[in-house]
């Protein structure tokens, strides 16, 4: 078979779209009210270009964050699933180098409601394909799972999310069954996100304590 042939695109599937718009708002709805009050108080003392500057950088980050979300894919060729992350990785098997498919849904500690996730290995169990219900809705998950040779084995019940980690060694990322380290990451993220609006309004005369 040719190389052509071979990537012969047969299935593309992009992440959900409501996820770019609940975040969306959700910066908004936080940005908007913070940097507004910084630039308006700011206009008085001729430091109103803080605030437009944070602002501005805010609007960067999202447009950089909403690109990179774009360009997340999944991909079903001839003879291979490639998959390309929103960091940029990129990664691709052989649709026959996957042994087993597992439909499971599982709990996580941001939501009180189990979502559904692919999981597609190997012979050896290595993680080959993970599509979390967050990023994908189910009916891309069974469209990549009809491109894939193994019958998909359905879990029925719920799992925890220690229960996932167990049945599915390798599956979830480094830190998702280490709570006390993403516990360090949201604590820092607050503190420099605090620190932050604290310096910006001390900057432009706000009072920031009683």
């Amino acid at each position: 078979m040719t190389d052509a042939a071979t990537r012969q695109l047969v299935l593309r599937l992009l992440p959900k779209r409501g996820l770019v718009r609940s975040v969306g708002v959700s910066v908004l709805l936080v940005a908007v009210p913070v940097f507004g009050v910084l630039t308006f108080l700011g206009a008085h003392n001729g430091t109103w270009r803080i605030g437009a500057l944070g602002a501005l950088l805010t609007l960067a980050v999202c447009v950089f964050a909403y690109l990179r979300y774009r360009r997340t894919s999944i991909t079903v060729t001839a003879l291979h699933i490639e998959e390309r992350g929103f960091w940029g990785r990129h990664h691709s098997f052989a649709r026959t180098d996957a042994a087993s498919v597992d439909l499971v849904h599982s709990y996580s500690p941001t939501s009180p409601d189990p979502a559904p996730q692919l999981i597609a290995r190997d012979a050896g169990g290595r993680c080959l394909l993970r599509m979390r219900g967050a990023f994908w809705t189910a009916e891309a998950m069974h469209e990549v799972a009809d491109h894939l040779e193994p019958i998909v084995a359905v879990h029925s019940e719920a799992m925890t999310a220690k229960e996932f980690h167990q049945r599915f060694p390798g599956a979830a990322y480094w830190f998702e069954d280490r709570p006390l380290v993403m516990g360090v990451i949201i604590g820092v993220i607050t503190i420099i996100v605090l620190a932050v609006i604290f310096a910006l309004s001390a900057f432009v005369g706000l009072p920031v304590t009683n």
